[in-house]
């Protein structure tokens, strides 16, 4: 009895482990994210071609009346395939380097590496901070 009172606890006290596997096969297709917060609330989604092109398009739900910002690049990825780097547009704006943490058939998660500048028309560069979380609309 006191075996299996023992074991219940110590099954419930194990914290399953988060995959952080990347497959960077399954980075080609249309993955959306949808950020809800008080800077900014809005919707983002990349198309990745497979072959070094992506498009970018970023819905602002503050502004509905505005069209969405529309970007198209290229991408290159690292040997190892867990770092990112978007060109942005022609001027580099929206440009970015993003540590890959998992990516699968259904989901990627990146982290902007903050070591890169990002050439936004602003005073100073800015700094972005977290973790993304993207969702495989399509292949």
């Amino acid at each position: 009895m006191i075996a299996s009172v023992t074991a219940v606890f110590a099954l419930a006290g194990c914290k399953k482990e988060e995959d952080t596997s990347v497959d960077v096969s399954q980075l080609a297709g249309k993955w959306s994210y949808f950020r809800n917060d008080p800077y900014y609330d809005g919707s983002r989604i990349y198309t990745f071609d497979g072959s070094g092109g992506y498009e970018m398009a970023d819905y602002d739900t503050w502004y509905r009346s505005n069209p969405p910002v529309i970007v198209e690049g290229t991408y290159t990825l690292s040997a190892d395939g867990r770092l990112l780097t978007l060109s942005g547009d022609e001027n580099g704006k929206y440009a970015g380097r993003y540590h890959i943490v998992k990516l699968n058939s259904r989901e990627m998660k990146w982290e902007v590496d903050n070591s890169f500048t990002v050439p936004f028309v602003a005073p100073k560069p800015i700094q972005f901070r977290g973790q993304a979380t993207y969702i495989k609309v399509t292949d």
